[in-house]
This record gives C-alpha cells, sequence and structure tokens, in this order.
C-alpha cells in the first residue's frame, strides 16, 4: 500500500440497525484519523477497500465475505457470542479476523474454529453518542429509565423431554451465576445424564449450543419480566419511560401517568438518558465486559441500576458509582427505594459513575484496534 494513500476501511451493515447508527459514528472517527472510511450495506456493494469490519458474522452468507478475504482483504468480524454462529465460524476463511468484546467467549470459539482463525480479544465498551456537558439530576424528566425488547421467543418445546425439563434449571441457574456462561452451567446440568448414555449430543455441536442460545434469549426475557415486576413494586409517584417494541402491553400494565415510546435509533436513546435519573440496565450474555447501554447511562451522568457480572463486580462499587442489584437477595425495588428521593446521594453516585466510566473507557480504543490491525500486532500481517 502506498505511503500517501489513506488506509481505505468500509464498515459493513445493515441499514436501520443499531450497529449501522453506530458506524456512521465510527466512520467519522476513523477519517479524523487521516483514514478513508465508508460504509456498505451489503457484502455486494463493498467498494475498493484495505480493510472490511463487519458484525456477527454479517455478510458471510453463501461465503460472499469469504471471497473478500481471499482477495487479500482484511476482513474484520466483530462477534458478540459465538453460540448462534457456530455453522458461520466453521466455515470462516482462516484470514478472517475475529473480534470478541467479551473475553469469556473466546474459549468457545477456539473450539468451533478450531485455532485456524486469529482471534482478538478487543474490549469496545465506547460512548458514542455521550454529551459533553449533562444535566443536573434535579432538572431532567423522568425518574427512571427502562430500555429493552420484550422478548417472546427462546422456547424449547421442539427439544426432547430431557432437554425441556432441564431448561428451567439451567435458566434459574444463569440468572443467579456471576462465573460461568449459560453454555458452561448447560454442560454440568447434562453431564451426569451423559455419563449414564441417557444423552448423546455433542455438546460443542451446533445443535447444543444452539438449545443454549435459545435458553439465552428464556434467562433475558426472565431478567427484564423480573425487573418490570420489581418496578411495579416501586414507589408510585415515579415518572417512568419505557422504550421497548410493545409500548401498548406495558401501558396497560403501568397505567397511562408513565411515558410509553416505540424504539427509536440509539441516540434519541442516549438522549433520554440524559433526560434521566436511574436508568435500568440488565446484562446480556457477558461475564467479564460491560454493555453500551450501561456506558452510555453514566457518560450522560445518569445513575445506573444494574445487575452485575464479573467486570462489574471488579470494576464498581455499589451505592459509590452504580446501583446494583439481584434475583434472589438484592431486589431492584429495594435498591431503588434507597436511593431514589435521596438527590444529594443520587447525584453523587452519578458523578462518581461518571468519572469511573471515563477512566475505564478508551474512546480511542476502535482506532487503536484498527491501528493493530495494520501494524501487523499480534501476529498480524502488515498492510
Amino acid at each position: 500500500m502506498n505511503e500517501n494513500t489513506p488506509l481505505r476501511i468500509v464498515l459493513l451493515a445493515k441499514q436501520d440497525t443499531s450497529p449501522y447508527f453506530t458506524y456512521q459514528a465510527l466512520a467519522g472517527i476513523f477519517r479524523s484519523q487521516g483514514y478513508s472510511a465508508t460504509i456498505a450495506d451489503s457484502a455486494e456493494t463493498i467498494p475498493a477497500a484495505d480493510i472490511v469490519i463487519t458484525h456477527n458474522t454479517y455478510g458471510f452468507a453463501e461465503g460472499t465475505l469469504n471471497e473478500v478475504a481471499r482477495k487479500g482483504i482484511r476482513v474484520v468480524s466483530f462477534m458478540d457470542n459465538p453460540m448462534d454462529k457456530f455453522a458461520f465460524l466453521e466455515t470462516i476463511d482462516p484470514s478472517v479476523i475475529l473480534v470478541f468484546t467479551d473475553p469469556a467467549h473466546i474459549p468457545l470459539a477456539r473450539e468451533i474454529v478450531g485455532n485456524k482463525n486469529r482471534i482478538i480479544d478487543h474490549p469496545l465498551d465506547i460512548a458514542m453518542f455521550a454529551p459533553e456537558q449533562v444535566k443536573p439530576l434535579a432538572e431532567r424528566t423522568y425518574d427512571l429509565l427502562f430500555v429493552g425488547r420484550l422478548v417472546t421467543f427462546g422456547s424449547v418445546n421442539e427439544y426432547s423431554f430431557l432437554e425441556r425439563r432441564l431448561a428451567r434449571q439451567i435458566v434459574e441457574a444463569t440468572l443467579h451465576s456471576t462465573e460461568k456462561l449459560i453454555h458452561e452451567i448447560a454442560i454440568e446440568a447434562f453431564q451426569p445424564y451423559k455419563k449414564m448414555f441417557l444423552y448423546r449430543k455433542e455438546f460443542i455441536s451446533e445443535y447444543f449450543l444452539k438449545y443454549c442460545w435459545k435458553l439465552s434469549h428464556a434467562v433475558r426475557r426472565e431478567k427484564r419480566m423480573r425487573v418490570l415486576n420489581e418496578l411495579k413494586k416501586a414507589d408510585k409517584e415515579l415518572n417512568i419511560a419505557f422504550v421497548s417494541n410493545d409500548s401498548a402491553a406495558l401501558k396497560k400494565e403501568f397505567g397511562a401517568h408513565h411515558s410509553f415510546f416505540d424504539f427509536m435509533p440509539w441516540s434519541s436513546v442516549v438522549n433520554m438518558m440524559g433526560d434521566s435519573k436511574v436508568v435500568v440496565n440488565t446484562m446480556p450474555s457477558r461475564m467479564e465486559c460491560l454493555h453500551e447501554r450501561l456506558v452510555e447511562t453514566m457518560f450522560s451522568g445518569a445513575v445506573c441500576l444494574t445487575d452485575v457480572n464479573r467486570k462489574i463486580k471488579a470494576d464498581f462499587a455499589d451505592r459509590k458509582n452504580i446501583v446494583t442489584f439481584n434475583y434472589r437477595s438484592s431486589n431492584l425495588s429495594d435498591a431503588l427505594k434507597s436511593i431514589i428521593r435521596k438527590d444529594t446521594e443520587l447525584q453523587s453516585i452519578a458523578d462518581a459513575g461518571r468519572q469511573r466510566i471515563a477512566e475505564l473507557v478508551n474512546e480511542n480504543n476502535w482506532i487503536a484496534l484498527v491501528q493493530k490491525i495494520v501494524a501487523g500486532e499480534p501476529d498480524l500481517k502488515v498492510f
């Protein structure tokens, strides 16, 4: 590549998706660093490029991005979880770089790809839309903001009697675990039956991991339903804003005196965070990284009320820079009631949270990753 020619980066994301909005901001960041950056919404429309960055195997259908990689173009695919990508990972070209934002998922990914691909652990808990200035909590419209899809999928009705029987046990154990991912919990649950030859499925297989993936959606559904039930117990005078895929159902459950919104561009959600005192976060299947909802909440100067994983427990302090709850002994409603009317304490937690997240999140880590790829570190080909 000519030294005087800007590195050509293509960001691949489907229009009207959350990654597409994120990639629009990223393109601006890359351009400000002297790179050439464009967005494509399909593999077929990728222009001339040196690096193609995609997410969750988008564009790998029918081997399209594999063909791009075989032309010598560096292809980088970000992934949040390998469980539902077994077939893709088995067939991805060995030159494709896989980037997992949660290092806890890398061992499973390595087993699936058989160590053929370069896998990078590169957390990207980046605030894309956070304001430079924030309103004091006393001036904000909403006491609390809930953002989340009301998940209806995750059924295992088509599975065997044993798989259906153990599903509830696995879901419940995952709700309370901050040490093991759901597929690890599921393997332990089935191990006694495998020893007795009552279960003959391979654990590292598309069949079993797809089963675990369905259960992960059941976990997400269960978390959000328990959070909503806890919100019903909270102070009835709270002004709560809900952003979801089923506003009508929530309005029926909570009453018209609250505010209900359909899903909107992520930048608009972040603006609502900046007008809310507290934002509820439920962690998806991530163990050693954060979630953009938590990051944006704190950068927006709101208090994050969240369940926990290993990273949250290690990097934050409850009632100091974050407020935590669990699904057994420390309920959301109790945690919320203990702080919501204490304006001084609430503001102190919000301020400390904003300072702490700024310490943890490197705003240039997307740039750092591209520079790592370009420089050939570690063990990467130099352009």
